[in-house]
């Protein structure tokens, strides 16, 4: 069966990283090491660039990123989904940001 040009052509026009990403479902600020973070409502916050979970409870989900320890406060958090550095929290959430490692009375 051949491959129609117009499909050809389209695909080509597309940059190395959107192909990468449509074609094998990779996040490409993984791939750039870049950090996103997305709070989607109240309930579900979506976050990219994520090494690997540092605390995980009920109030608080810690992740270790390329940027520094990112957190996601609330009630009844829970991670849905940590695959190919990209996590789901959902859950009533309250807040979220970079913690200060405690320099500012923060933790």
């Amino acid at each position: 069966m051949k491959k129609d040009k117009n499909t050809k052509n389209d695909a080509s026009k597309r940059g190395f990283f959107e192909r990468l990403n449509t074609g094998l479902d990779i996040d490409c600020d993984m791939l750039l090491r870049g950090f996103r973070a997305e709070l989607r409502g109240k309930k579900r916050a979506e976050i990219a660039g994520v090494k690997r979970i540092y605390i995980y409870t009920r109030e608080k989900i810690s992740f270790v990123t390329f940027e520094g320890i990112f957190s996601i406060v609330g009630k009844d958090l829970s991670c849905s989904s940590l695959k190919c550095g990209s996590a789901t929290v959902e859950g009533d959430v309250l807040g979220m940001g970079f913690d200060d490692g405690g320099k500012n009375g923060n933790s």
